[in-house]
């Protein structure tokens, strides 16, 4: 993993940097450069605006430790200044310093070739910035003259909301940009080009056009109202009706075995002596006892069951018992979770972390994919393809020397094959880029000041937003094993970090479900969720659905519809006071809004808040109209 170090000689992972906070990360060019003076005079000139945002302001250049002292000292930069003294070597490339490699900074002599180098340059002599000049005579200042910088803004869970690279020498952002960027995120005047990406992609200001069979409430209603614990909506329908059955064939039964019984004498009635009263009861008993044998076990979807005992041949009673059993396995297996730091950095040891950095203000041609971050060896992460002979070979060390002139090269990621993610990898990534591109980030149709899901960037920051992907089988998945596998996460998401409030009140739990298609979501997203949000609820949790097909409009803007996610899933959190406003809505029957707004004061009750007194008087309309 690329590496820097301090001045006081600690060895910090670079992702270190940001990860516990929001940083403004500079790359100087080398530490006597007068476009390096000039750079950290400007941002020394927003130090103030970065501090009241609450962003770090850190330098990354080449060079020692002696060097940099005196840089600070003569240039009075006012922000944390680190190293990098770890160099990489590709083909017919010269070495490069391994995180601006890993930030995809630009090298070379042509970084003076640009008709505005001169310009600049003496631009910045006549502002009153100089090169430095060399401590040591016979010596010249560590680093590389042909490297160019560049500025990104990065924060916890590696995101990145701006990035700079420059051109060539004299190539310097407008600092105006930044604090726009900056700025822009608190008020949510400011939209990312990831963020409108992301917003294209699942076209959350778009009505979807595909329409479901039924409404979620006509599922609910016809389902039979609520869950079964492990079991779906209309495993609960059936297994209520049966059980309401068992009275009605066990008095049957009693009657038609007592009038037999005692027609032909050999029994007397169940009034004259105790043994004839317990034999009737017997009868009832084994009446009973046949229904009963039917009835479908927790976590089974029943239909499997009564389909093998209308099946005439025993190879299809087998094959539908083996579904039941496979179904209860499902039920019992521990679900695996992944948080984003975890994810990170298995990207890093896998050679699968890549960065579109988002606001990219000016990319350049350098064939190299950008990663956030990589192993310290560039051999356990990534091959090197020349692109005209498709040549593969590996990353060499900076001590030797390989040549390779056929064409153009290209670093890509190295397929491992003992990643613990396995084929899903890219699913957690895709949604975690999804979480901190879209949902952490603030959008104009949300119609308020701050992140589209204000939950997020707290839960992030923390890492405890916990990952799931939940393989489903097209031909045997129905709600009931939906419902298993949501049962399972309510479980465990108790006794995962932190468990202790008030940081507990920024966990999460998000159930991907990549297997089952978008046209099916409805079914198998939206029913599961109607069907079980009143168990969470009573339980102080919210159960959200996501899929691409979510019509649910945003609270403050009919047109937008935040409920879109890349994959179909189902997000379990804890509830807050501004829950309020999804569980008194209308669309829900008045005894579950009675059930919804009783839970909610069960919690909250005793806080001193608006949302309580609007539930309290919610409540006594609603129970005026049950």
């Amino acid at each position: 993993m690329s590496a820097v170090v301090a001045l006081d000689g600690t060895v910090r992972q670079i992702t270190e940097l940001w990860t516990d906070r929001k940083a403004l990360v500079c790359f100087l060019r080398h530490l006597g450069c007068r476009m390096c003076e000039k750079q950290v005079k400007l941002l020394n000139a927003i130090k103030p605006q970065l501090d009241q945002l609450e962003v770090a302001l850190v330098a990354i250049s080449m060079g020692t430790p002696e060097e940099a002292r005196v840089f600070l000292q003569q240039t009075s930069f006012e922000g944390e200044i680190y190293l990098d003294n770890d160099k990489v070597q590709l083909m017919d490339t010269n070495e490069q310093w391994s995180s601006y490699f890993t930030f995809k900074l630009s090298a070379g002599k042509h970084v003076f070739q640009h008709p505005q180098v001169k310009v600049e340059a003496e631009k910045a002599l006549q502002e009153g910035n100089k090169d430095r000049p060399f401590l040591d005579a016979s010596k010249e200042w560590a680093g590389d003259p042909f490297q160019l910088g560049g500025i990104f803004i990065l924060g916890p869970g590696n995101q990145c909301d701006y990035a700079f690279r420059s051109e060539y020498f004299g190539d310097l952002p407008n600092l105006g940009d930044i604090l726009h960027i900056l700025g822009g995120q608190e008020d949510g005047t400011f939209m990312s080009e990831a963020t409108r990406q992301w917003t294209d992609n699942l076209a959350v200001s778009k009505t979807a056009s595909a329409q479901p069979r039924r409404s979620v409430m006509q599922s609910v209603a016809e389902d039979g109202g609520t869950i079964f614990p492990s079991l779906s909506g209309d495993a609960y329908a059936q297994y209520s009706s049966i059980t309401s059955g068992h009275a009605m064939i066990g008095l049957l039964t009693l009657s038609i075995g007592s009038y037999y019984f005692q027609s032909r004498g050999l029994l007397a009635s169940p009034t004259e002596s105790p043994f004839s009263f317990i034999c009737h009861l017997l009868i009832a008993f084994f009446g009973l006892l046949i229904p009963l044998r039917l009835r479908p076990k927790s976590g089974a979807d029943p239909s499997f069951e009564f389909a093998a005992i209308n099946e005439a041949d025993s190879e299809g009673f087998g094959q539908k018992h083996e579904e039941i059993e496979e179904e209860e396995e499902e039920a019992e297996a521990e679900l695996v979770f992944y948080t984003p730091k975890e994810i990170d950095t298995l990207s890093v040891e896998h050679g699968a972390l890549a960065c579109d950095c988002s606001n990219v203000i000016k990319p350049t041609s350098f064939t190299v994919e950008v990663q956030l971050d990589r192993p310290r060896s560039a051999s356990q992460c990534l091959l090197i393809v020349c692109d005209a002979c498709k040549q593969e070979q590996e990353p060499t060390s900076a001590n030797s020397s390989v040549k390779h002139t056929c064409g153009k090269i290209t670093a890509r990621h190295r397929q491992s094959e003992d990643n613990p993610l396995g084929a899903m990898f890219g699913k957690y990534q895709t949604m975690l880029c999804y979480v901190r591109e879209f949902l952490a980030r603030p959008h104009p149709l949300v119609g308020r000041k701050g992140p589209t899901c204000p939950f997020i960037p707290s839960s992030l920051k923390k890492n405890c937003l916990y990952l799931s992907v939940v393989r489903t089988n097209p031909a045997t998945v129905t709600k009931s094993r939906i419902a298993a596998r949501v049962m399972k996460a309510f479980k465990q998401f108790f006794s995962l970090s932190p468990t202790e409030h008030p940081s507990a009140q920024f966990k999460a739990v998000v159930l991907i479900f990549p297997d089952i298609p978008a046209a099916d979501a409805h079914e198998y997203i939206d029913e599961v969720q109607a069907q079980m949000k009143e168990m969470f609820v009573a339980e102080g949790l919210m159960l959200g659905e996501f899929h691409l097909l979510n019509n649910c409009p945003g609270l403050r803007n009919n047109k937008f519809y935040p409920l879109r996610t890349p994959f179909p899933s189902l997000a379990i959190r804890y509830m807050v006071p501004t829950d309020l406003a999804f569980l008194a809505l209308d669309k829900y029957p008045v005894a579950l809004r009675v059930k919804f707004l009783t839970s909610f004061l069960n919690r909250f009750g005793a806080d001193d808040c608006k949302e309580v007194v609007q539930a309290k008087a919610e409540l006594e309309l609603a129970k005026k109209l049950v």
